[in-house]
């Protein structure tokens, strides 16, 4: 974690009158101005502001928007902090702008340990209540959290990542505070609505207030195009999920001593990495582990390692089918470097993860996929990835087909990453720069209410296309 004298940069006089406040006290100490205490800091070593320092804070940037600007990542899971960390650590390396972490704790454990492993910035937590299930409920109570939170907060930008609640919930509440919205990771589109549910509808509603749409490739950018967003309003970026990937690599990691003692034990030469969460599959887990079992049977020399979610439904049905099973390894959710380690030395990827649709190409390990069809594209159409649905027929039959045929292996093994090389850090924040210099105090980008029609969406590859 960085200290808290380096987080405020001496070069800025914000900064230096954030670090003065911080550090000194000014009057009656409350954590908020109305003493209110629905959030917490994930900076445990500085100490609540007073309420003059809160009135100072949120009142000196209106003086001096040219000197810093002020944004708000708001996310809520892994996945979301993943893509969100590289650009948060660098903008906070950069003396005009203050980025600020808030998380809806959409997911608690399982982002603990990103806080650290990418050193960032300060992270605020919202209240929310873990034991809420309802799709519909956990997404007004992250709305709300949200909402709140800004009511009492000023920023220049507010930042959401992907299709999650929580990237919903926080484009909604920046868009009816007037708060311009930058939409990472925008313009990827399935052309289902319910498939993948909720997320390709979450998708196209953020679409509909952001103000500047930070797009992975080409052809999210021409999917927005056909929904009629402005070119201006468009910037082509590539996906800092694989600026994550990169970093990670560069690291040192530690080895699993549990993988290490089941490969060593079950004298495997090959394993299959598996991953599977989504709402989509749930009721297919067990075709799912049938699958795993029948390739255990017929390949002898294959282990199996599953990287398990931390919903906790799944994880009993997977331990119910597969626990015990020969040459099976169950994992609890592994931490984030853990996991690329595994998925770079395994052979084959079995996953229904959107992530792992770009960090296995960027390794150059084979996926199949457990979807009907996808908004990753690219990957499919350049055959690094195989679409498969999740029958347990379908699943058995791919990997029999790509374990016996040493060329289609070759092919689909060879490293590819349309989304970036790992420079979409210094993309995202130069787009960044040029909408901020551009908006010349417009507080949101006015939308023609009759625009925005979503039919004939350019992106999304179907099993049994063309493409496959």
């Amino acid at each position: 974690m960085v200290q808290q004298t380096q987080y405020f940069s001496p070069a800025s006089t914000l900064r230096l009158l954030r670090y003065f406040t911080i550090n000194f006290d000014f009057g009656s100490v409350g954590n908020t101005p109305d003493g209110s205490s629905g959030f917490s800091s994930h900076r445990k070593s500085s100490p609540p502001l007073s309420n003059t320092a809160w009135e100072i804070l949120e009142f000196f940037p209106r003086l001096g928007r040219d000197m810093v600007y002020k944004v708000a990542f708001i996310f809520g899971t892994r996945p979301e902090l993943i893509k969100i960390a590289p650009v948060a650590v660098q903008l906070d390396q950069v003396e005009d702008f203050c980025p600020t972490l808030i998380s809806t704790g959409q997911h608690t454990d399982l982002v603990q340990g990103l806080y650290e492993i990418f050193d960032l910035p300060e992270v605020v937590h919202l209240d929310q209540s873990s034991s809420i299930k309802s799709l519909p409920i956990s997404f007004g109570s992250i709305y709300n959290s949200v909402a709140n939170y800004l009511d009492g907060h000023s920023y220049d930008l507010v930042i959401v990542q992907g299709d999650t609640s929580t990237a919903l919930a926080g484009a909604q509440a920046a868009f009816f505070h007037r708060i311009p919205l930058v939409h990472l990771e925008a313009g990827l589109r399935s052309r289902k609505l319910n498939d993948p549910f909720p997320e390709e509808a979450n998708r196209r509603l953020i679409s509909k207030v952001a103000s500047l749409h930070l797009a992975p490739s080409l052809r999210a950018k021409q999917n927005l195009l056909v929904e009629n967003v402005d070119d201006e309003e468009i910037s082509i970026t590539g996906n800092t999920g694989i600026d994550a990937l990169h970093q990670i690599l560069k690291s040192d990691s530690v080895s699993n001593s549990r993988v290490d003692t089941f490969l060593f034990e079950e004298g495997v030469d090959h394993y299959l990495l598996v991953t599977v969460h989504r709402r989509e599959n749930w009721s297919r887990v067990s075709e799912i582990c049938s699958a795993l079992r029948q390739i255990t049977e017929q390949f002898s020399s294959w282990g199996i390692i599953v990287s398990m979610h931390a919903n906790p439904v799944l994880k009993e049905q997977l331990r119910e089918s597969l626990a015990g099973k020969e040459r099976i390894l169950l994992l609890d959710p592994v931490p984030y470097p853990d996991f690329i380690k595994l998925m770079s030395a395994a052979r084959i990827v079995l996953s229904d993860s959107g992530g792992v649709q770009e960090e296995a190409p960027a390794l150059g390990v084979p996926l199949i996929c457990m979807r009907e069809n996808t908004e990753r594209e690219e990957v499919v159409e350049s055959g690094n990835a195989r679409l498969v649905g999740s029958s347990a027929e379908s699943i058995v039959q791919e990997f029999s087909s790509i374990v016996g045929d040493p060329d289609l292996y070759a092919r689909m093994a060879t490293k590819f990453s349309p989304y970036g090389s790992g420079e979409a850090t210094a993309a995202v924040i130069d787009s960044l720069r040029t909408f901020l210099s551009g908006r010349n105090a417009h507080l949101v980008h006015d939308r023609d209410e009759s625009e925005g029609a979503t039919g004939g969406l350019v992106g999304g590859v179907s099993r049994g296309s063309e493409h496959e």
